[in-house]
């Protein structure tokens, strides 16, 4: 491209652009879309960085405030709802159990929360003895299980007083006693 006006060219109809003109670009205010490399520098809104003490001094605080806080969550107690009762949990086959030694079985959808109370999968449970507090939908099968840490385990609770709830050839349900005639 020829750079110059349009009278000194030889075809007078094709217009020729005057070179760009770049006083125009300096601006007040910083502009984030024309000056892309932006670097930091030591202000007020940016303070210097830290040196290695200070960096230790923090990592040593945070260390103790997490340890702190550990400890005090593992001599909590959690509430469990009165209905919940007693029992010795082994996932067998998901979502077959053995509760108390008898065959029972997980609802669709049941809730398994671990010491630390967050959820976890039945799978992972597969032939561990476990004692757990539990409690039972509508239609009797297991809905919500708390693994419970050995000072929960202590304190006292009623287990159940029949065994597994079982379905007969009606399509009824069914509990067996504890001597395991029905009633």
């Amino acid at each position: 491209m020829i750079w110059g006006n349009r009278e000194a060219q030889a075809v007078p109809w094709v217009f020729v652009p005057s070179p760009p003109s770049f006083a125009h670009t300096s601006h007040s205010f910083p502009s984030l879309w024309m000056n892309t490399m932006n670097r930091c520098t030591a202000s007020a809104s940016h303070p210097a960085p830290l040196t290695s003490r200070t960096s230790r001094r923090l990592t040593l605080a945070t260390l103790l405030l997490a340890s702190l806080a550990g400890t005090a969550s593992a001599q909590q107690v959690r509430d469990f709802p009165p209905s919940a009762l007693r029992g010795k949990l082994v996932v067998t086959a998901p979502p077959q159990v053995m509760l108390d030694g008898k065959a029972d079985q997980l609802s669709p959808g049941a809730r398994i929360r671990n010491p630390q109370n967050m959820f976890i999968m039945s799978g992972s449970l597969v032939g561990q003895d476990l004692v757990v507090n539990y409690v039972r939908e509508g239609s009797g099968l297991i809905h919500e299980v708390w693994l419970l840490t050995p000072a929960e385990a202590a304190l006292k609770r009623p287990g159940a007083k029949g065994s597994s709830l079982f379905l007969g050839s009606d399509g009824k349900s069914i509990t067996f006693g504890i001597d395991n005639k029905a009633p």
